[in-house]
């Protein structure tokens, strides 16, 4: 996995600790939103990236890439 991928992915999953009301950090969503297009180039950089169709989505993998 590209680091882009995991700062993406930690970014997202930040993102819903938020709307989850679970963040320990002082981010806002419009803050992760800015990140992740910065991250981007609003999205330009990032087609397919997730559409990888051997990737299988593994919670525990999630946790370790945000973490790191």
């Amino acid at each position: 996995m590209s680091e882009l991928t995991r700062n993406i992915n930690a970014l997202l999953d930040e993102y819903n600790n938020i709307k989850q009301n679970k963040s320990k950090t002082d981010d806002t969503i419009e803050n992760i939103i800015s990140d992740i297009n910065k991250l981007t180039n609003n999205g330009s950089n990032v087609r397919e990236i997730f559409t990888n169709i051997y990737y299988i989505n593994d919670n525990m993998e999630d946790k370790r890439c945000a973490v790191n």
